[in-house]
């Protein structure tokens, strides 16, 4: 077992308020009550979570991380892979990102708030789902590439069970590797109530960046966030509607944020971007005009 990964698992857990019965237990109690140990071993799962990197890279070859700081299409500055255990990879990949994850700072009041040009919730949720729902059975690393204009982040497999780039946002969650998901889950390192790709977009939407990019690429899953600049007055008006008690939904900042680019959109396309059927996106388009007058 890593303590090193070990502390950083319990440092997720008191920020996300897993529950203090948890929290209080040794190391040997908490691995046992969550299901990571089998006859006393880490199952393939645990091993994932708070294994040694070592053992991880002698049992699970097949699995790594990889970070690449890319100057063009060809050619990359900065690299590093390993077989560290899912929160350390989690912690290096972001620390990694963070030297160039340029910030704005913006003015409201008397205050100042500053915003990453990549919000720490969408990286976070991108990263642990190519880390839970990647295919363990192929050879390959979950990747990071850090352009100046997008990031990429890849990882081995294909979808699954009727997910596609075209209905991934409101598709029914379809899991893999169940035994991780569920190890991740009680940790709360992820939710399985099909939020993590919701928070993903909501994250960006919300400060009138772009939505993900979703795409298959061999036997890869592709997604591309573009370094899209923060817009203060969109994000003003979303605070303004919230004190109207006005709680826009993912859908609904989608739509917004497309006319934020654009002067007008129509049904088709807003069943498009929202990926919902066409009768759908009316009624989507009908709410924001008539009953919240925008």
């Amino acid at each position: 077992i890593s303590a090193t990964a070990m502390e950083k698992v319990r440092e997720t857990m008191d920020s996300n308020n897993a529950p203090t019965e948890l929290r209080e237990q040794n190391d040997y109690d908490l691995l046992q009550s969550i299901g990571a140990l089998k006859d006393n071993y880490l199952t393939k799962g645990g091993l994932l979570i708070f294994g040694k990197s070592e053992v991880i890279e002698r049992v699970i070859p097949q699995y790594r991380w990889s970070y690449r700081k890319m100057q063009s299409d060809t050619d990359y500055v900065l690299r590093d892979d390993g077989h560290h255990p899912i929160p350390i990879a989690l912690y290096e990949l972001e620390r990694y990102l963070a030297t160039d994850n340029r910030i704005v700072t913006v003015e409201s009041g008397l205050f100042h708030h500053e915003y990453s040009t990549y919000p720490t919730i969408a990286i976070r949720e991108a990263l642990l789902n190519a880390f839970g729902h990647r295919d363990y059975r192929i050879y390959g690393s979950v990747m990071l590439k850090q352009y100046n204009e997008k990031l990429i982040i890849t990882n081995p497999g294909t979808f699954i069970g009727g997910i596609n780039s075209d209905n991934i946002l409101h598709h029914p969650s379809v899991t893999r590797n169940n035994h991780l998901m569920d190890l991740l889950d009680r940790l709360r390192l992820v939710n399985r109530s099909n939020l993590g790709v919701p928070r993903i977009y909501k994250a960006l939407l919300i400060e009138g960046k772009e939505p993900p990019i979703y795409r298959e690429v061999g036997n890869s899953i592709e997604m591309t966030l573009i370094a899209s600049p923060l817009y203060p007055n969109f994000k003003n008006f979303i605070k303004n509607l919230q004190q109207e008690n006005i709680q826009l939904d993912v859908d609904e900042l989608i739509i917004l944020q497309y006319l934020i680019r654009h002067e007008q959109i129509d049904t088709s396309t807003a069943a498009h971007i929202a990926q919902r059927k066409l009768d759908h996106a009316r009624e989507l388009l009908s709410k924001l005009a008539n009953h919240y007058r925008l």
